[in-house]
């Protein structure tokens, strides 16, 4: 209450509102005074102090800290003097704030985007049902545009977990491809000297989801030859993933059956005899058509 008061009064500088961020960042980074700042009360007050701060401002960042270090430290199960971390995630959204998240990744502050990131995946990460709820509320497709400039390895490897966290629902994979993930996922990121090996592990993940949906199929038709880029690269350069790439090559020619049966049907007909030579001729062409049609996998 008395944090509050100081941050509420008018008359309360920035460097009284500065020093409030601290204390209260001293508070959720002990286990114990974590829980008490967790009451619906702390979380208000961290609520309200990030809505209405000027985005590009010290204290919104360092009040985004104090609400990491919160997360981090709470337990999973209910405590006598607090909330438990799901019930502490549930009402910061319904607070909305990841409306105010979704605008601080559009700032030109890698700090910002960064703390930011990693916010979202302490919530996609800790259930799916709160995963979806970062889905509905458009997280996921903003962080496609800030990782085609140049975000921190940090930022980078959150935005790629939280895409994996929301890739098995049809509808979030349809609004990311739309924002342009498989631009990104195409791109050179991966050859980046800063990126996680557990980045691109991930990212392996997301492309199998992604591939393993045959409505996308249109979506990576233009993109095939750099797939198998980013799967040649990393046969080469990082080998403990080659089992991933091979997953994805085949989730790419399952996601279209007939081009691959095409395929197929021609490499066959190419190995038999010349019929107008003397060959037999002909029966490979019929059995490999035959034996290459199916129906596309069930989603």
């Amino acid at each position: 209450q008395l944090l509050d008061s100081l941050y509420s009064d008018p008359e309360s500088g920035d460097n009284v509102r500065l020093a409030s961020a601290s204390v209260l960042h001293n508070l959720a980074a002990n286990p114990d005074t974590a829980l008490l700042l967790s009451s619906d009360e702390g979380i208000d007050l961290l609520v309200k102090i990030i809505r209405k701060a000027p985005v590009d401002s010290p204290l919104f960042l360092n009040t985004l800290k104090v609400l990491a270090a919160l997360l981090f430290k709470l337990p999973n199960d209910n405590k006598p003097a607090g909330n438990k971390k799901p019930e502490v995630m549930k009402r910061i959204i319904q607070k909305g704030l990841l409306a105010t998240l979704n605008e601080a990744v559009k700032y030109d502050s890698k700090e910002l985007q960064e703390m930011s990131a990693t916010l979202m995946i302490v919530i996609a990460q800790t259930s799916p049902k709160l995963a979806q709820e970062l889905a509905d509320a458009d997280s996921p497709a903003q962080l496609v545009n800030m990782c085609m400039n140049n975000p921190t390895p940090q930022a980078q490897h959150c935005s790629v977990a939280i895409w994996f966290h929301v890739c098995d629902a049809f509808q979030n994979q349809a609004r990311l491809i739309e924002s342009g993930i498989i631009a990104f996922l195409t791109s050179d990121w991966y050859t980046n000297q800063g990126t996680k090996d557990d980045t691109i592990r991930i990212g392996c993940g997301v492309y199998i989801k992604l591939c393993s949906n045959v409505r996308n199929a249109a979506a990576f038709s233009q993109y095939k030859d750099k797939v198998i880029d980013f799967c040649n690269y990393c046969r080469q350069n990082k080998p403990q993933v080659a089992d991933l790439c091979n997953a994805i090559e085949s989730s790419m020619k399952q996601m279209d059956p007939m081009q691959n049966a095409t395929m197929m049907v021609q490499e066959d007909y190419q190995k038999q005899p010349n019929p107008n030579q003397g060959g037999g001729g002909g029966g490979g062409y019929g059995g490999g058509q035959q034996q290459q049609q199916q129906q596309p996998p069930q989603d």
